[in-house]
């Protein structure tokens, strides 16, 4: 711990400063099942509706997901309904599935954070849609490794940031 020395007359370029203008989160409990090698919705979605058309939204999505074999790569991106185009120039997160002697079933957190500029003060929808090379992958499948069978919950959130 300890005192940072004050700073007077810096300034910071590229650099904006916004506040909270609201916050909206829910919470996935069911599950989700494909085995598309096409990106589907998987019933993981929220809205919010920002307040002025200079507003961000930043989206914090946390699925968990499982798939039932280890040599699947599972691809995951947000959609915003509303421009009809992936969020941030098609922003995706890839997850590989490990394996061992026991089982190909795993499940694993894939958080995906990400600022969004919707230009908009219309609701405005994010929808995570899913696809895989191989195998089928669930959103919030209950693992079968080391008898752990509980079922798994997503969230997201989503923060308009007024600038």
């Amino acid at each position: 711990t300890g005192n940072l020395p004050a700073i007077s007359g810096a300034s910071l370029t590229g650099i904006t400063t916004g506040k909270i203008g609201q916050l909206v989160t829910t919470t996935k409990t069911g599950t989700e099942t494909s085995s598309s090698t096409s990106y589907v919705d998987v019933g993981f979605n929220i809205s919010i509706t920002p307040s002025a058309t200079s507003s961000k939204v930043l989206l914090m999505f946390y699925p968990r997901i499982g798939c039932n074999t280890g040599s699947a790569n599972v691809m995951l991106k947000i959609r915003n309904n509303t421009a009809g185009s992936d969020v941030v120039n098609s922003h995706f997160a890839v997850s590989r599935w490990p394996s061992d002697g026991q089982s190909a079933y795993y499940t694993q957190p894939q958080p995906m954070v990400v600022l969004d500029s919707p230009n908009t003060s219309s609701e405005v929808e994010y929808r995570m849609q899913m696809k895989t090379n191989a195998g089928a992958f669930q959103v919030n499948m209950s693992s079968n490794t080391g008898g752990y069978s509980e079922t798994e919950v997503s969230t997201i959130m989503a923060l308009e940031v007024l600038v």
